[in-house]
């Protein structure tokens, strides 16, 4: 019976030794998988960081274009504006000229008239 006693006490002794390796080795790999996930978490923050920055920052660029875009716009409205006032201007010249140039040559005519008349019934005899 001591035989047995001390084959189980062995028996015990191997398989509490198995059992203590096992959980030894199941708790490693649960160690080394929490350290990975954690740095996995960590990369991910650090990642989402910069990927805010460069959002904030092209936000910030967007508004800047944006500004720049209404300045752009109220130049291009002004221009519009004084070439509409540049143009009624010169289509008031245009008519003003076209007017004057009428009335010349009525003048013209109204005093070529009379010095054709003129020069017609005072014709040299010959």
């Amino acid at each position: 019976m001591r035989i047995l006693g001390v084959a189980g006490i062995i028996v015990m002794i191997v398989c509490g030794a198995w059992a203590a390796y096992y959980f030894y080795n199941v708790s490693a790999e649960s160690r080394y998988s929490l350290n990975e996930e954690r740095y996995n978490r960590m990369v991910a923050e650090e990642s989402l960081e910069k990927t805010r920055r460069k959002m904030d920052a092209l936000e910030s660029e967007m508004e800047r274009l944006r500004q720049k875009l209404t300045v752009t716009e109220r130049a291009l409205d002004q221009a519009k504006t004084v070439n509409g006032e540049y143009k009624s201007r010169l289509d008031r010249a245009v008519q003003t000229k076209d007017n004057m140039e009428k009335k010349i040559n009525e003048l013209m005519q109204t005093v070529a008239a009379p010095v054709a008349a003129a020069s017609q019934g005072s014709e040299p005899m010959r």
